[in-house]
């Protein structure tokens, strides 16, 4: 098997697993609460990272300590707006709008440290957010979408 077909092959193999995780979350959400769930799932997580990096921790710095707390409570916040999103809507639109992050590199990119964005960056975002609108908008009688009817 070459290496470029088994890169494709693991790659297709990662979305999958990313995608099943959406199901299993909503199913999960249904015995308990988002916040609940996701301390859970940040302490087995916290665990194992100290299990494995240990010897690393002993040697970093109060600077380096509050830069990971404050990237910390953002992937916090991340996650739980996401999980508690997930009760409300589908596993599908969820994975949707969590993927719609990902083209929003080159948005942040552009406005905040002023980088240049190609053209086809700028069409895949442009494709993503008409996604993102189809998804979730409901087809009005105008023809644009009843805005009215968009769930929480």
């Amino acid at each position: 098997m070459s290496r470029n077909l088994k890169a494709h092959l693991l790659l297709i193999l990662a979305t999958f697993i990313w995608g099943v995780t959406f199901v299993q979350i909503k199913d999960a959400l249904r015995d308990i609460s988002p916040l609940l769930f996701n301390a859970v799932r940040m302490v087995v997580a916290t665990g194992a990272m100290l299990l494995v990096h240990l010897p690393h921790l002993r040697k970093m710095t109060s600077s380096t300590f509050w830069a990971g707390a404050r990237v910390g409570v953002f992937l916090w916040l991340g996650y739980e707006f996401q999980t508690t999103g997930l009760r409300l809507t589908t596993p599908a639109k969820s994975a949707f709008l969590t993927g719609v992050s990902v083209v929003l590199v080159p948005v942040f990119l552009a406005i905040f440290w002023r980088k240049a964005v190609g053209r086809w960056n700028v069409v895949g975002v442009l494709a993503a957010f008409v996604g993102l609108f189809l998804l979730t908008v409901p087809g009005g009688a105008a023809g644009w979408g009843d805005f009215k009817s968009v769930n929480i």
